[in-house]
């Protein structure tokens, strides 16, 4: 276990790596994306959660693909690595950490909804690897079952950019996040929940390669789209206003991003709880801000421990 000291000093280089961001000319580091949350889904299914265009990721941080001592099994076949090494797709602990990909691909497979990239057992998205192996998977067999146009298609190829983005792998991810946003535009109108999501994320990909003055008008029409749609207040919204919040810092308008945090802050602490994976990346959203516009450790220090601890 780590000692205090220990846990003073990694939280001091934190905090140095926040001051380091805020220095400058107004603008931050973009924020890499992680693991998005719950997946866009076709209209038979349950609502999609904005969570997916999430800069600050996430569900759960990604681990290698190796399997370690104390965990020697896959949950789904139960047996050890072998010649294939064992990956942690999820948050999933204790016995249920670790699978193949294999097994995780004939899983999939048997369960047949491509739109949900979600593990079974914890629900949380899948991540690493394993989530970006899987999305491919998915758009596959929906363009081979429902046609390339289909809605639910253009979902897939939505959340096989976003998790490509959040690997870094813009090049590849942008043409998907394209595709799906004209795609979704054309068949289900530009107001539509699914097209506002894919704008997002095309916004935030954008966002990642500094190109800011094409980033701002779509997570914005996001934002303003869900407003209209849900509600100032819908989860959904919250997480699109820190999308927002997050390209006009880059922007250097930290002021009008500032009122965009808090209220996402204190909106996704009310509906998500304080340690869900939104709410703690508004909290560091809005430390990394305030360091920025006061270079006070005051607010923004209680604010970045919630959110490193």
């Amino acid at each position: 276990m780590a000692s205090a000291e220990d846990e003073s000093r990694a939280f001091v280089a934190f905090v140095c790596q926040v001051i380091e961001e805020a220095d400058g000319d107004g603008t931050a580091a973009p924020a890499s994306e992680a693991p998005p949350p719950p997946p866009t889904t076709t209209a038979s299914e349950e609502p999609a959660s904005a969570t997916a265009t999430t800069p600050a990721t996430t569900a759960a941080s990604e681990e290698p693909c190796a399997a370690t001592a104390n965990c020697v099994t896959c949950r789904i076949c139960l047996q050890g690595g072998g010649p294939e090494k064992l990956c942690a797709p999820c948050p999933c602990r204790g016995s249920l950490k670790f699978a193949h990909l294999s097994c995780l691909r004939t899983e999939f497979l048997a369960r047949r909804q491509w739109t949900r990239l979600n593990c079974s057992i914890c629900s949380n998205e899948f991540i690493g690897p394993p989530v970006i192996e899987l999305a491919r998977l998915a758009l596959e067999w929906a363009e081979a079952e429902w046609g390339p146009e289909d809605t639910g298609t253009l979902v897939c190829a939505d959340h096989l950019g976003r998790v490509l983005s959040a690997a870094g792998e813009l090049d590849e991810a942008e043409p998907f996040l394209r595709r799906a946003l004209f795609g979704l535009e054309r068949v289900s109108g530009a107001d539509d929940s699914e097209a506002l999501i894919a704008a997002s994320n095309l916004g935030l990909l954008l966002n990642s390669r500094g190109r800011y003055d094409e980033a701002e008008p779509l997570v914005r029409r996001a934002w303003q789209g869900s407003c209209a749609l849900r509600g100032e207040e819908h989860a959904e919204t919250l997480v699109f206003a820190m999308n927002l919040a997050v390209v006009l810092r880059e922007l250097g308008r930290s002021k009008e991003a500032e009122p965009l945090l808090r209220q996402s802050l204190t909106g996704l602490n009310d509906l998500r709880g304080r340690q869900h994976p939104d709410t703690l990346a508004a909290a560091s959203h809005l430390s990394g801000l305030l360091l920025h516009l006061r270079q006070d450790l005051g607010e923004a220090e209680p604010l970045a421990r919630r959110a490193w601890e």
